[in-house]
C-alpha cells in the first residue's frame, strides 16, 4: 500500500521518495508526447546492485554479478555511443586472479554485444557465468592443492634446478588425464597467447598441451594450470634451450624458438599424431615421448 497509513505500507527512504517521484513524472512525460522527457531521464539514479545465483559456488566461495545499470538500460538512444548504453558488470568469486579476470572477460564480451544490438545483458552474463563455473566445477571439489601427483612429476624437472628467468627458452610438457571442458580449453588457449608461448593442446583423454617460450612465462602457465580442478595433471617434462645471455624483456624469441606453432591452437582430440610430428620437428621428440611414458 503507497502512501504508507499509520505506520503501515511501503515505506520508502527520501532518496528512493524521490527516484519514484522522478519516474512518475518521466512516465507522465512518456504519456504526453515526450517534453522534459531527457532531463528527467538524467536526473534518475543509476541502479546497481549484486546479482547473487542460488547455490553457484567457486573454491568455496558464492559467485555472484555486481552490476551497475545505465539510466536507459537496456535499451537507451541508439545513436548513443555502445560504451555509454552498456552496463557495467564486475564477477565476484573466489579462485586466483587469472581466472577470475578470465570469467569477468567472457561477461563483459556479453555486454559489450547486448550494448550494440540495445538488448538486455544482466541475465545474459549471469547464463554464461553460471554455464562456466558449473562446468569448471565438474572436475570436483575446489582444490586443496593443484591436482598434480608428485610421485608422477616430471624427472627432469624433478632432478635439475629451476631455469634462472629468461636465460633460455623453455618447453614443457602437461598430461592431463583428460581434457573436455570447452572452459578449460578456452582458457588453455587464451592464457598461452595472452603470455606469448608457442605450442598446441590436445583435448580429449589424456589431454595433452605443449608450450614453448620465456621460462618465466611457461612458469606463470604451469601455475594458472595448477589452480584449475583436474582428475590429475602431471607436468611430465621440460627440455631448456640455454641462450649466452639472459634475454631482454621486449627481445623476440622468433630465432629461438624450436616450436613452430604460433598462435597457440588447439587441435582435434585425434591429434597425436600431429602433435609428436610438430614436437619431432622442433627436435623435442624425448619431451614429447614423456606423455607415453617412452
Amino acid at each position: 500500500m503507497y502512501p504508507p497509513e499509520a505506520g503501515c505500507g511501503l515505506l520508502l527512504e527520501p532518496g528512493e521518495q524521490q527516484a519514484l517521484e522522478l519516474a512518475r513524472q518521466l512516465c507522465g512525460a512518456a504519456e504526453g508526447g515526450g517534453a522534459g522527457e531527457e532531463g528527467l531521464l538524467e536526473a534518475l539514479p543509476l541502479i546497481s546492485g549484486t546479482l547473487r545465483l542460488p547455490g553457484l559456488v567457486h573454491w568455496q566461495q558464492p559467485v555472484g554479478l555486481r552490476f551497475t545499470l545505465p539510466r536507459s538500460y537496456p535499451g537507451g538512444d541508439v545513436g548513443a555511443e555502445a560504451a555509454q548504453r552498456a552496463a557495467r558488470l564486475v564477477v565476484e568469486c573466489g579462485g586466483p586472479r587469472p581466472l577470475h579476470e578470465a570469467l569477468g572477460s567472457w561477461a563483459a564480451a556479453v555486454v559489450e554485444r547486448a550494448a550494440e544490438e540495445g538488448s538486455e545483458a544482466l541475465l545474459l552474463a549471469a547464463d554464461v557465468l553460471r554455464d562456466a563455473v558449473e562446468e569448471l566445477a565438474e572436475e570436483g571439489p575446489a582444490p586443496s592443492g593443484s591436482g598434480e601427483d608428485p610421485a608422477e612429476a616430471a624427472p627432469a624437472s624433478a632432478s635439475a634446478p629451476a631455469p634462472a628467468p629468461d636465460s633460455g627458452v623453455l618447453a614443457a610438457l602437461v598430461w592431463l588425464h583428460h581434457l573436455k571442458s570447452s572452459v578449460k580449453r578456452k582458457l588453455i588457449v587464451q592464457w598461452s597467447r595472452e603470455l606469448g608461448l608457442a605450442g598446441r593442446s590436445k583435448p580429449g583423454h589424456p589431454g595433452i598441451v605443449v608450450v614453448e617460450g620465456r621460462p618465466s612465462c611457461v612458469a606463470e602457465f604451469l601455475a594458472r594450470m595448477r589452480s584449475l580442478t583436474w582428475q590429475a595433471m602431471q607436468v611430465r617434462g621440460q627440455d631448456l634451450l640455454p641462450l649466452p645471455a639472459p634475454l631482454p624483456p621486449d627481445a623476440d624469441l622468433g630465432p629461438h624458438r624450436r616450436l613452430r606453432a604460433l598462435p597457440f591452437a588447439e587441435l582435434d582430440e585425434g591429434g597425436m599424431g600431429e602433435l609428436g610430428a610438430l614436437c619431432r620437428a622442433a627436435g623435442l621428440e624425448e619431451l614429447f615421448l614423456t606423455a607415453l611414458k617412452l
